[in-house]
């Protein structure tokens, strides 16, 4: 697991969580999003094995953070792509 600190960037980061983010014990564990960054950081943390007590765990750490729905999707769906190369070179 990467330690991140998402409060020490100026982008934009959420909390996200699906039905496939379980330990071993089938606990949900969500996941941290920064904005234009690829993939997401593991938390630690252990939230049970109920998905929509946890999906309302990370709704309301979202809505703390100022966060619409549709930012949160555009912030995970930004995450998952593939980055642009970083030359201007046409092939």
């Amino acid at each position: 697991m990467v330690n991140v600190n998402p409060f020490t960037t100026d982008k934009k980061f959420c909390y996200f969580i699906d039905q496939s983010m379980r330990d071993d014990n089938g606990n949900y564990t969500p996941v941290i999003v920064i904005e234009e960054e690829q993939g997401y950081y593991q938390t630690d943390w252990n939230l049970g094995s109920d998905y929509t007590c946890v999906q309302d765990f990370v709704n309301i750490r979202n809505t703390r953070l100022g966060l619409s729905q549709d930012e949160v999707d555009a912030i995970v769906i930004n995450s998952m792509r593939k980055p642009l190369a970083q030359d201007n070179t046409f092939h």
